[in-house]
Parts: C-alpha cells; structure tokens; sequence
C-alpha cells in the first residue's frame, strides 16, 4: 500500500510543497492514531530531515485518529462537524509545521529516489508484505505492552513507598497513592 501511495503522483499533485512521506502521514492522520501514521512511512522515518519529522508528527498530534473519532460519534457529537475538523488540520497542520520548523536541508525524496528508499523495506510479493506488516505490529504489541507493565510497577512502587512512610507515622493506618487519589 505503501509503496503504490509512495511511487504514484497523487501526492506531487495534490500537496504542493511537501515530500511524499509527509503526504501519507497527513492523510494518514485523518483516519489512524499516531503510531499507526508512523508506521505507514517507517521505511522513510530514517532519511527524513527535521522539517519533514516536524509535518509527520505534527500530523498525528493535530488530528483525531479513527477510533477516538468514533468513540466521539457514539457519545453523540456530530460526525459531520469531527470529520469537518479532520479534515481542516490537514493543511492547519502543514503551515504550522512549516512555519515552526522550515525545510533548510535538501529531501532526499524527490521522485527518483523514493523507489529506492522503499526496495530496501518491503517484500516482493503481497504474502512477504503482509508477514512483515504482522512482525512490525507485533513488536508494537509488545513494545506498548511492556511500558504499561514498567509504568505499572513504577506506580506501584511508588505505592508501596508512601504506604511505609504513612506507617512510620501511624500504625493503624492503611493509606496509599491509590487511597489519595480515589478508587
């Protein structure tokens, strides 16, 4: 998918000014969550120059991803006004980027080299591109999964920690951060 969207004009086109991968993230935004934006140009995340990392973060700050913008619907805000808004960060996105973070430095994505910048990540058949779509997700799996378990240990040391402090003061008393801060 990647590569058709990287190899075709639609993006020279359309967005004036801006690279292909900065294109695919802006669109990509609209509909994924940030991660998952990234991870439609991570074969390019590596020759990207600071105005170009600048637009594809950018993009993924400034929009809804897909299934918050679904959870809004469901509570009952007005899809068309959340997709109205999608869709004007887009281009709110691309000035404010552009403006905070001007490009200095010459892209190496102009047409001829984005063929080669993706040769080197993806497979030669749909089969292989799918295997390493589910390698690459898979290790975001476990890469979310193990910063939860970290950040929930670290809470409940931390826990720990003041409940000994607030022993130390009163025997009696049985109170933790999760006490303090309501269950």
């Amino acid at each position: 998918m990647s590569r058709w969207a990287f190899q075709g004009n639609f993006f020279k086109n359309s967005f004036e000014g801006i690279t292909a991968p900065e294109a695919v993230a802006c669109l990509g935004s609209m509909f994924f969550g940030q991660l998952e934006t990234l991870m439609l140009i991570s074969p390019c995340l590596g020759d990207l120059t600071r105005s170009e990392l600048a637009l594809a973060l950018g993009a993924g700050f400034g929009s809804i991803s897909g299934s918050v913008l679904f959870a809004y619907i469901a509570m009952g805000v007005s899809a068309f006004d959340l997709f109205t808004a999608t869709i004007m960060a887009v281009p709110a996105t691309i000035v404010i980027s552009k403006l905070m973070e001007p490009e200095i430095y010459y892209s190496k994505f102009e047409e001829k080299s984005i063929k080669n910048a993706l040769n080197k990540s993806h497979g030669d058949s749909i089969l292989d591109a799918l295997m390493q779509g589910a390698i690459r997700g898979g290790h975001v799996v476990i890469q979310v999964t193990l910063v939860l378990i970290v950040f929930y240990s670290i809470l409940m040391l931390l826990d720990g920690i003041f409940a000994f402090l607030v022993s130390l003061v009163d025997d009696s008393a049985q109170l933790g951060i999760e006490d303090l801060l309501g269950k």
